[in-house]
């Protein structure tokens, strides 16, 4: 979920540089308002990954040689077999995600009493009763301290605009059979992410820059001036809520039934199709302040958006007498209905500006001082989201090397229809896999390594009696944008 969300344009105080100016007492307070972003885009195709292809570079286009494929590629089904996955279930999980989680838990003060913004306000209120230069130094340091909260959450938690930090979980529950030509897939992708959104007041005051020294006092006292007229409004009316941090999250949940067919045209050309119902869920929405300690299992509810659609897969399989074997696959031809969801909250924005007269002239005190006035004013912010069903062009190879060992090499997403991706050679994949057969028909081991989304992916799989396979792996996911920890177990034949 790492995508442009929203940005308030703070139309901030900035040019006392050379002159001199007083901070009014008084708060300019302006009517709420309502303001509606224009709405995200998320086209994000229904696919359910194995876990065994992510650890040998999420290639699987022209594999499918020890999982049914058929969600690759349809025509992965010639390869005539009887497979049953009676209870499959993979996890993806990003470290950063429980450390993000963690976080928020453990600062709940600051979100519930503002303890930082009142530390920063109670440095403000020091420095201009200081009654000498060590006083002062004492409260520009109380200032700082009381900064550090908000510069450690942007670091760590926020991340930057440019790359904002999300953090997320992903389930996928499944059965599957393929009894000769013939496949059904029932399965269950539960994605949930959520990021921290930095308000327009801690902006502001991050924005500030606040010496280390008095060695240019005219600085300072221009930085403490700022930083009064950012939280004079919030202190002001005593409503410290919408000046804070807050977090959302972004949820779908894909609930697919495929049934697919392949039939074999030439003895070296294989083509197939699924027909797939897809039952999506959707939810974007602010999160309450109490379910921070509980952030990661209240990210899989309330998801009150769906839609149920139909729509059609096809694909190819071309044969070389060497072994090689390239795919094509084409998914979700049929259009289905996007899905939109719209997250509200209000914000608090502040910032000074000139104080002025009913003409519009800026007000001089009789000592030759500008007026400055702090502004403040609260948003209703709608921010709008679509989750789409794009068309997905993709192609791949494999080839192997030796009865057990193989390599593949896949081109996913061609057209550029999935948001996901942000640089197109992530679009380009390449992964192995070597199988031994470590205790015969008791034991088999399978070591995987590839490269996707430009990064590298490992992972390794055991297959116990041909009937329970417990496979892990680690990769990028490119929802969340983090590194992240793959686990399926199968019990199945």
């Amino acid at each position: 979920m790492k995508y442009f969300i929203f940005s308030l344009m703070l139309v901030a105080f900035s040019e006392y540089i050379s002159a001199q100016y007083v901070l009014d007492p008084e708060v300019l307070v302006l009517p709420d308002t309502k303001f509606d972003v224009e709405s995200t885009s998320f086209p994000i195709p229904s696919y359910k990954e194995d876990t065994k292809s992510v650890g040998m570079g999420k290639t699987g286009i022209a594999y499918g040689k020890t999982y049914n494929g058929m969600l690759y590629n349809p025509a992965l089904l010639s390869k005539k077999k009887f497979m049953l996955d009676a209870i499959s279930l993979s996890l993806s999980l990003p470290p950063e995600t429980y450390d993000a989680a963690n976080y928020l838990n453990n600062h709940l003060d600051e979100f519930r009493e503002a303890v930082s913004l009142k530390e920063v306000w109670a440095g403000i209120e020091a420095f201009k009763n200081a009654a000498d230069i060590n006083q002062q130094l004492a409260a520009l340091k109380k200032v700082q301290d009381g900064l550090r909260f908000p510069r450690d959450l942007f670091q760590n938690i926020i991340g930057t605009p440019e790359n904002p930090l999300t953090h997320g979980i992903r389930t996928i529950p499944s059965i599957a059979v393929q009894y000769d030509n013939f496949g059904f897939t029932l399965y269950g992708v539960g994605q949930s992410a959520f990021q921290v959104e930095q308000s327009p007041v801690l902006d502001a005051l991050l924005d500030v820059p606040i010496p280390d020294n008095l060695n240019d006092p005219h600085q300072v006292a221009n930085a403490i001036l700022a930083l009064e007229g950012v939280l004079q409004p919030i202190f002001a009316l005593n409503d410290f809520e919408e000046a804070l941090p807050f977090a959302y999250s972004v949820s779908y949940v894909d609930i697919v039934g495929a049934f697919g067919y392949s039939h074999d045209f030439m003895p070296n050309f294989s083509a197939g199709a699924n027909i797939k119902v897809v039952h999506r869920r959707f939810s974007a929405r602010k999160l309450l302040l109490e379910e921070y300690e509980n952030i990661l299992n209240i990210l899989k509810r309330d998801l009150d958006k769906s839609i149920t659609g139909v729509t059609l897969d096809i694909g190819g399989l071309y044969k070389f007498t060497n072994g090689t074997e390239v795919g094509l696959s084409i998914q979700n031809i049929i259009p289905v209905q996007k899905i939109t969801s719209t997250l509200r909250t209000n914000v608090a924005v502040s910032y000074l500006d000139y104080k002025r007269d009913q003409l519009g002239n800026i007000q001089v005190t009789q000592n030759g001082d500008t007026v400055v006035q702090s502004v403040s004013q609260t948003i209703d912010l709608g921010i709008p989201f679509d989750l789409e069903l794009p068309m997905i062009f993709n192609v791949g190879a494999i080839h192997p090397i030796t009865k057990n060992w193989d390599v593949a090499f896949d081109w996913v997403d061609i057209t550029e229809q999935d948001i996901r991706f942000e640089d197109y050679w992530e679009r380009f994949r390449i992964g192995t896999e070597y199988r031994l057969d470590a205790v015969e028909n008791k034991l088999g081991v399978a070591f995987r390594v590839g490269m996707a989304d430009t990064k590298f992916t490992g992972g390794i799989g055991f297959n116990i009696y041909k009937a329970l396979q417990l496979d892990g792996a680690y990769a990028w996911d490119n929802y969340v944008g983090d590194y992240s920890y793959y686990a399926q177990v199968k019990i199945g034949w």
